[in-house]
């Protein structure tokens, strides 16, 4: 686990190219971030994809049943080799 969030955390220093300090003898890295994302003008454009998916997952399981399997509809398997 903590390797695997120090990669994580080198890869996004990485890429936003954050400000490296030194403090306490250590090289730390200062994420700055220049750019800001609107979240709110994009809700109209997620909420239909949202839907869209929503609609399609329920269209694919009207369209093709689930297939249960032994777990859930009881009995027992046998299978013969002859």
């Amino acid at each position: 686990m903590f390797s695997a969030i120090m990669v994580t955390r080198a890869m996004v220093n990485l890429s936003i190219g954050g400000v490296t300090s030194r403090s306490c003898g250590c090289e730390e890295r200062i994420m700055t971030f220049n750019k800001t994302i609107n979240f709110m003008a994009l809700r109209k454009f997620f909420f239909v994809v949202a839907i869209v998916l929503t609609v399609g997952s329920i269209a694919s399981l009207a369209i093709k049943q689930l297939n249960l399997g032994l777990d859930f509809t009881g009995g027992a398997l046998v299978e013969a080799q002859l």
